[in-house]
């Protein structure tokens, strides 16, 4: 039956019943262990990966919804989603879309998920020369107007190491490192968050991370978010604060004079445990 379903899924010529077959395919990859299992069983993986190159856009839409649901699954099947080449898929759908023929927006949202699925988990997917064309898909993704496509890029970037100077390089080139302490300022909560734990983690992973980060000025906008009416927010403000400074940052003065200190001694008062916690650690590096 699933492999029927899966040589139906390639049929461009017949694209009522294409369609069909891939949303069978797709709640089968939402469902238990065992339905994941006899997808993949059925050499599944590669003939989604051809899909990625679809002419008809709901196609690959659908194909990289199945693909990010099986990297999603468990590092085994994320291993063999990777092994299949359907990154390098994912990556030429986003330059595709950054073109002349502009795709839909649900088909960046999805290729956004299925690239940050992919870089998830441990060991870290993507280093060396491999990382390089990743980080360029997810500097496209970042740029975006939709919240989605912004919050999956990030989550991507959190995942990603940044030991290597040329990595940081690359970052800054494409703007980046800008763009995050940009989205400091969001509307959205949600959005803030993942650019702050992306920001911490390029932070923390090297001297030219943190500088890279710094460069921009963060201060200002970890400052705003202390008043933010959102706990999560808060306490990831007050955790980037303290990491920055307990990595020997030049910015203590930066954040004594933007008033940060009266703010974090206020969420004391009136923070959450959690808030207060992230409070009281701030204060701690800052005394020390």
């Amino acid at each position: 039956f699933v492999s029927r379903l899966v040589q139906l899924s390639q049929g461009d010529a017949q694209r009522d019943l294409q369609f069909e077959a891939l949303w069978i395919l797709t709640d089968m990859t939402s469902g238990t262990a065992d339905q994941t299992r006899a997808v993949v069983d059925a050499a599944v993986v590669d003939a989604l990966k051809n899909l990625l190159d679809s002419p008809v856009a709901s196609a690959r839409e659908q194909a990289a919804t199945i693909l990010a649901n099986l990297a999603g699954a468990s590092h085994e099947l994320r291993d063999l989603v990777l092994n299949s080449g359907a990154a390098a898929s994912i990556i030429k759908l986003a330059k595709d879309a950054d073109g002349v023929n502009r795709l839909p927006i649900s088909v960046m949202r999805t290729a956004a998920r299925c690239l940050s699925c992919l870089c998830q988990g441990e060991p870290c997917p993507f280093s060396g020369d491999a990382a390089k064309p990743v980080f360029q898909t997810l500097a496209v993704f970042i740029m975006s107007s939709d919240d989605d496509i912004i919050m999956k890029a990030c989550s991507a970037l959190a995942c990603l190491r940044y030991t290597a100077a040329d990595q940081v390089t690359q970052l800054l080139k494409n703007g980046v490192c800008e763009r995050l302490i940009d989205l400091f300022s969001h509307s959205v909560d949600e959005v803030q968050l993942s650019a702050i734990r992306a920001s911490v983690k390029i932070a923390v992973g090297s001297r030219q991370g943190l500088d890279a980060i710094m460069q921009y000025q963060p201060v200002p906008g970890l400052k705003d978010m202390l008043s933010s009416e959102s706990s999560m927010v808060q306490k990831a403000s007050c955790s980037m604060i303290a990491n920055i400074l307990a990595l020997g940052s030049p910015c203590v003065q930066d954040v004594i004079d933007e008033g940060c200190p009266q703010l974090i001694i206020d969420l004391l008062h009136t923070g959450d445990d959690d808030v207060k916690r992230a409070a009281a650690r701030v204060m701690a590096v800052l005394s020390s």
